[in-house]
């Protein structure tokens, strides 16, 4: 199965509290996701002030941390 995992993750001063957290979950996911037999995608955007596409439909099975 093909599956496209599209991440917005808020990098506001209101959640800077709170990043750590959320990208070691992130960071988690990722690391389940290449251990599946599907086949996944990953987009990753960021926002503060703007927005900014850190990974734009790159393979889970490329990612490193």
């Amino acid at each position: 199965m093909n599956i496209e995992a599209v991440f917005i993750l808020d990098k506001s001063g209101s959640m800077r509290r709170i990043w750590p957290e959320t990208m070691n979950s992130l960071v988690s996911l990722v690391q389940r996701q290449q251990k599946s037999s599907d086949s996944y995608t990953f987009t990753l955007c960021v926002f503060d002030n703007s927005p900014k596409v850190i990974f734009n439909g790159i393979p889970v099975a490329a990612l490193t941390e």
